[in-house]
């Protein structure tokens, strides 16, 4: 009977320090938080990195000069018209081999049409038959193309874009996917009918696109899913076929000379750090759903990682804010190895605040490490490769080395630090090879195999 009244007396001594305890723990926790954010805002003031969206905005836009008011643009990046342009993807040929699969520079095949018919068709049948299901697409693409050149280049993405909630800002994006999408195929149609000139104006036109928008989720969208490298696949399409002229060729290497890939890769990180904090301050957008499991480990181990007090909430912010500075230098100083180790920086634990934050910045930073390098090669072998077919051209035969050639850049892999030069070799026919040798240090999946340009089959 003498313990009852201890154990009493115990449990609410216990159930005091547990109340006093928890806030003053969520008080602490929400001050250490609040502090390492405005530390994490400060330095990013002081590089010149703006936390919010709107800056990285362009001026508005009169309507005369606007190209969203262009009603035929608008249709179609706002998908106002049925059936979309990204019903494309419906067509037999699409639907059967996917619009990644038309053709492959590290393999120097090319695909053949025929195939992708039931009824046992020749190449030229089959052809045709895409053909007239892509006619209507054809028209539209043609309607569209005059539009987009009919204004003038200014960037679309507008304060008044910018200022919309975060899914209304990427409608740009969301539209322009489907467009890149049609005209790279019909780029590649005109070039398996002989008319390289339209295959040329449609890359232009590809490159108009990306230049007007000026949205920073397109931008990255181009780098990180590859479609920057779209354009550089139709023009080994021609190299393939020699369909191109030398002043073709040469249009085509100006054009892919004067790209700069890190310029519009540093605003889209700048604007992506500014859309993560605010992603965090408006909503729960990024956080996953409490019953996405019913097992109360996990509901609890997700409440961990994704919420708690208002300081985790700044704590994953200053993480995101500090990873993102940090990649934006290494892009700067074009130093590859400070973005594969800001990764392996990142706390690993599952149950850490900072858990699900980590992932998804490692996440991150390895597509910015991969795709901005990636990029880089593609454009010197791209270049290589056309100024091979143009040596072709004037000697009639291809050069036995790099150094026969005029280029204006020097001959090395970008994306090894010991500035290695670029493989280069000719194959059976004669044909040339042109490779990174920092593919060699690469795991080698069908992902890498792009930083090659063959065009001969092996």
């Amino acid at each position: 009977m003498s313990r009852s009244p201890r154990r009493k007396k115990r449990f609410l001594i216990l159930l005091v320090l547990v109340v006093l305890i928890i806030p003053a723990g969520w008080f602490i926790e929400n001050g250490r938080g609040a502090s390492a954010f405005d530390e994490m805002h400060a330095r990013a003031s002081e590089a010149g990195v703006s936390l919010v969206r709107a800056d990285y905005a362009g001026p508005d836009i009169s309507d005369d000069e606007n190209l969203l008011k262009d009603p035929v643009f608008a249709d179609e990046v706002f998908r106002k018209r049925e059936p979309g342009l990204d019903a494309w993807r419906n067509l037999p040929v699409v639907e059967r081999i996917g619009t990644s699969a038309f053709m492959n520079p590290a393999s120097g095949e090319t695909l053949k049409y025929a195939g992708f018919f039931e009824g046992g068709m020749s190449e030229d049948e089959a052809r045709l038959k895409l053909g007239e299901a892509a006619r209507d697409y054809e028209l539209r693409l043609d309607e569209l193309r005059k539009a987009i050149w009919r204004k003038p280049a200014h960037p679309l993405f507008t304060r008044g874009v910018a200022t919309e909630d975060l899914q209304g800002s990427r409608s740009l994006t969301t539209g322009l996917s489907p467009m890149i999408d049609c005209f790279r195929s019909s780029g590649l149609m005109a070039l398996r009918s002989e008319n390289p000139r339209r295959a040329l104006e449609t890359i232009k036109t590809m490159d108009r696109i990306t230049e007007t928008t000026g949205d920073p989720y397109f931008i990255g969208y181009l780098l990180f899913a590859n479609r920057g490298s779209l354009d550089l696949q139709l023009i080994w399409e021609g190299v393939r076929l020699r369909l191109w002229t030398e002043d073709e060729m040469a249009d085509l290497s100006r054009l892919i000379a004067k790209r700069n890939y890190k310029k519009p890769l540093l605003m889209s990180l700048k604007y992506q750090a500014a859309v993560e904090v605010e992603a965090y301050d408006s909503t729960t957008l990024l956080d996953e759903p409490l019953d996405v499991n019913p097992l109360f480990r996990d509901r609890v181990r997700n409440w961990v990682r994704n919420r708690g007090p208002a300081g985790w909430t700044h704590q994953r912010k200053a993480l995101m804010v500090k990873s993102y500075l940090k990649a934006i230098k290494a892009v700067e100083n074009d130093d590859r190895d400070a973005l594969e180790e800001l990764s392996e920086e990142l706390p690993k634990c599952e149950w850490s605040p900072l858990g699900a934050v980590s992932e998804r910045i490692g996440l991150a930073t390895r597509m910015m490490s991969a795709s901005f390098w990636k990029a880089e090669t593609r454009k010197r072998i791209a270049l290589i490769a056309l100024s091979a077919e143009r040596y072709y051209f004037s000697q009639k035969k291809y050069p036995k080395s790099l150094l026969q050639m005029k280029l204006d850049f020097p001959v090395v892999d970008l994306t090894d630090p010991q500035k290695r030069e670029l493989g280069y070799q000719l194959g059976p026919d004669g044909r040339p090879e042109i490779g990174s040798l920092y593919e060699e240090e690469m795991e080698k999946s069908q992902s890498n195999r792009s930083l090659r340009w063959q065009f001969w089959s092996k």
